[in-house]
């Protein structure tokens, strides 16, 4: 009998309703599951899937089986089927890897916390990230202080993705940091296909994720007509979900001209996805706000240097592999950014920090150190 199964027999249950996603709390999902596979040969795993990504995932591990939760998040419904499912399969613990637990749960569990972007936003930022009325938006809001302090409250232990959101959820949900374990993220392997984007040709910079407006793209794009009239020529390709809020950034792209300087991809493969960080010249972001980073953290494994804003969170997890900017200055943003483009030896030396930064991050470490906490709980 191997040590894990000495230590550990337990039926783990993930809810992996997000694992269609292909970036953030998606992404986490996806690779720690994966990486899970190949290392615990002792625990019983039931991975909870909507119908969107029930074909997508495919267990390599007999030990891992699929369970159809065909629920939306933040949903009445999710309420009631998550907790009958986890009694239903006789889960002994569940691993819930987002805030959004169930108000009444069956089984103890491990919360992880991606960031308190909700809680730590200025108010007036909230609202403009909201596109429900002043109304619902108060009660959404409410809604959510519960849940994340039901969630921590009542977990048996928490995971926080990075120094900087441990930080806020001992300051903000007053919450005993021992019951806190900074497990950071990994970096995805590249796809074994890369595949060139239409229309895209290098040089050009980069920026993925989602257009919340924590994650600044407006104020980028300010930044690159700022480029442009001082003759800057790289285009910057803009790759990420397809949210509420992109048709207020294709609005910026056309209101300060840069339909030719701006292109905005929506989601895209992985193959894609390994092409561009391949190519890029570097990849931006300017977000307000991060729990992790994750983009900026694959970007080390390609040796492509990050600029960023100049934030807790990037400067724990990229350190000297990055070059920063005030987030709030459009201006210093494009200094930067021209800095950067125009200094080859700057260039050389931050592929160089990628290079020893990258073997920070593996998923393989990250699902071994989760899996320590699933055979303690």
């Amino acid at each position: 009998m191997s040590h894990s199964r000495e230590l550990s027999q337990k039926k783990i249950g993930i809810d992996a309703r997000l694992y269609h996603s292909g970036y953030g709390i998606g992404r986490y999902v996806q690779q720690l599951i994966s990486a899970l596979e190949r290392i615990d040969d002792a625990n019983t795993y039931y991975v909870f899937l909507t119908k969107a990504a029930w074909d997508q995932y495919q267990p390599t591990n007999p030990r891992f089986h699929k369970v159809l939760a065909d629920v939306r998040w933040y949903s009445l419904a999710e309420q009631i089927v998550i907790p009958y499912l986890s009694w239903r399969y006789r889960i002994d613990f569940m691993h819930y890897p987002h805030f959004n637990v169930p108000l009444v749960c069956l089984r103890p569990y491990i919360v992880t916390i991606h960031d308190l972007t909700m809680l730590t936003s200025p108010h007036s930022s909230r609202l403009a990230a909201s596109t429900r009325s002043r109304m619902r938006y108060e009660l959404t809001y409410a809604a959510y202080r519960i849940i994340i302090r039901c969630a921590v409250a009542r977990a048996r232990h928490i995971i926080a993705v990075s120094q900087a959101v441990k930080s806020d959820i001992v300051k903000h949900l007053r919450i005993n940091s021992d019951r806190i374990t900074v497990i950071y993220n990994g970096i995805v392997q590249p796809s074994a296909s890369e595949e060139q984007p239409a229309g895209i040709q290098a040089p050009f910079y980069l920026a993925v994720g989602s257009s919340y407006p924590h994650k600044n793209i407006e104020r980028l794009i300010a930044a690159w007509g700022i480029l442009k009239e001082k003759r800057f020529q790289v285009p910057l390709v803009l790759c990420g979900q397809e949210d509420v809020f992109r048709d207020r950034i294709m609005f910026s792209i056309r209101r300060h001209g840069l339909e030719n300087m701006i292109i905005h991809l929506g989601m895209i493969p992985d193959s894609q996805l390994s092409w561009l960080y391949g190519h890029a010249k570097g990849l931006i972001v300017p977000s307000l706000q991060e729990g992790f980073g994750l983009p900026a953290v694959e970007a080390l494994y390609y040796e492509l240097p990050s600029i960023v804003s100049r934030i807790p969170v990037f400067t724990e997890i990229l350190g000297e592999a990055a070059l920063y900017f005030d987030p709030f200055d459009s201006k210093d943003m494009a200094k930067t950014i021209a800095r950067y483009n125009s200094d080859e030896p700057l260039q050389k030396e931050l592929q160089r920090n990628c290079r020893r930064r990258a073997v920070r991050y593996d998923w393989s470490q990250t699902a071994r150190q989760t899996h320590t906490l699933y055979k303690v709980e």
